[in-house]
């Protein structure tokens, strides 16, 4: 498979490994193509040339998301200065709220900042809950487009953009809770 028979397959919802199971081909909101380890949670980018290169976030700032940069951008004085344990925590924590994580050191400094593989994901989610942002990166959603998404609980019916697809998943989600706190 070229690269855009990979964006292809997985626009249409299908689930591309590289080559065996244990590397899932994901794509990322900025439209860059990654494997991800499912057995170690290490994460590469699949560059346009079809080769990879192990691709840690810190080191290529660039490639950040928008949230994602935003929430280094608050820390990065403390980063700069050095992290103790409960503050890498903590950013642990906010950078898996929108679906990214790294590990870090006995010296607490933080490195190999990459997407969450489904594992992860599901591990956050059961320990914290769902939000938005986890949910965009599930798999039952698939952006088609710029801006359009389609999701398996509409079975691909309906297009959403990101704003509308908010309202759904938040009204979804809120119904789900009253169920479960009346049953």
């Amino acid at each position: 498979m070229n690269l855009e028979e990979i964006r292809t397959a997985l626009k249409e919802g299908k689930t591309v490994y590289w080559h065996n199971s244990n590397y899932k081909v994901v794509e990322d909101n900025n439209n860059k193509l990654f494997i991800t380890c499912l057995l170690n949670s290490n994460i590469v980018l699949l560059d346009e040339g079809g080769e990879n290169f192990f691709f840690d976030l810190f080191e290529h700032y660039e490639n950040q998301p928008k949230n994602l940069e935003g929430i280094l951008l608050k820390w990065s004085e403390k980063i700069d200065e050095g992290l103790n344990y409960f503050e890498n925590e903590e950013l642990l924590k906010e950078v898996k709220d929108i679906g990214y994580t790294f590990n870090y050191q006995l010296n607490s400094e933080p490195f190999n900042l990459r997407l969450m593989v489904e594992e992860e994901r599901n591990e956050h989610i059961n320990k914290h809950g769902l939000n938005f942002d986890l949910y965009l990166l599930s798999d039952t959603v698939i952006k088609t487009e710029e801006n359009i998404y389609k999701n398996q609980e509409t079975q691909y019916k309906k297009d959403f953009t990101k704003k509308d697809l908010k309202k759904w998943y938040f009204r979804e989600y809120y119904k789900l809770i009253n169920f479960l706190t009346i049953s």
